[in-house]
């Protein structure tokens, strides 16, 4: 069932063509190769009729693909002992194509809406609930400073890395700031990050008090080092009761809360996953 077969030079038009929409994505080259992956082992799959024949039978098009026949590939997954998070990340990937065909008006009717990604077996998280979440902000507001309340909501509520808030310039915020997002990331890898109004509300306020990083050192007024802000974020988990959790914990709550509501392929693209299975985590 893994073995990738030949596709159609009119399959191949059509990946190329999806492949092509999300260049403006800012989506990492690895992820962009698994969606391409994934095309080709389903569109192989269907014009083989299955993984048993030695011959192509079918030129792909979307109106072949009815409800049934995802199901039946979905099936034949299963019976050859893929990881569900294997199959679930290819049929999220045929769900992000039908979705864009459809968009485009490449097919009438969508198949793809009604298939169910498989259940992962997982230990439930340890979530952080609304009254946790009120006594940490409580904490910071009452025993840390501007910068310090700034960084707890951005880490609750964007999910981004400690790295990368080490890493926010002023200029990654300024210019975004009134559409909403903040821009983070490596240089090559950028992405831009959705903020709520608490978010945007206190980094205006925060905004006028620095010129180059978006967070120092009060030691050294440097930028805010990974170690110090991972000892920070721990000491008003402490001061809040909160034990046994971290800064990546935030990250981490963040996603299972976000993945209530969002997409897969939104969700990699907001927490700058380089894989799916990453993201696929975050999905019960």
């Amino acid at each position: 069932m893994n073995n990738m077969r030949n596709v159609s030079s009119k399959g191949m038009e059509i990946i190329d063509l999806f492949i092509d929409s999300l260049r403006g994505r800012n989506l990492n080259s690895r992820t962009i190769q698994e969606y391409a992956a994934d095309l080709k082992h389903f569109m192989g799959w269907h014009e083989y009729q299955g993984m048993e024949t030695c011959q192509n039978v079918l030129i792909f098009s979307f109106d072949q693909i009815t409800l049934k026949e995802l199901v039946t590939y979905k099936e034949a997954m299963k019976k050859v002992d893929l990881k569900p998070s294997t199959i679930n990340r290819r049929l999220s990937t045929i769900k992000l194509l039908f979705h864009w065909a459809h968009h485009h008006g490449f097919v009438r009717k969508d198949s793809s809406k009604h298939i169910k990604l498989l259940p992962l077996p997982k230990s439930p998280p340890h979530m952080i609930n609304n009254e946790e979440e009120k006594r940490l902000l409580d904490a910071v507001k009452a025993h840390g400073n501007l910068r310090d309340q700034v960084i707890l909501k951005l880490m609750i509520f964007t999910g981004i890395r400690a790295g990368e808030i080490c890493n926010l310039k002023v200029v990654d915020v300024k210019t975004f700031q009134k559409s909403g997002v903040i821009i983070v990331g490596a240089e090559n890898q950028r992405r831009k990050v959705p903020l709520n109004n608490m978010c945007k509300s206190i980094l205006e306020k925060y905004m006028a008090t620095n010129t180059n990083y978006l967070f120092l050192s009060k030691k050294t007024g440097e930028r805010l080092t990974e170690r110090a802000l991972r000892h920070l974020v721990k000491k008003y988990l402490d001061i809040a009761g909160l034990e046994g959790l971290s800064a990546y914990s935030l990250r981490h709550n963040f996603g299972y809360r976000k993945a209530a509501k969002t997409s897969m392929h939104k969700l990699a693209r907001i927490m700058g996953h380089n894989s799916l299975n990453t993201t696929m985590t975050y999905f019960k």
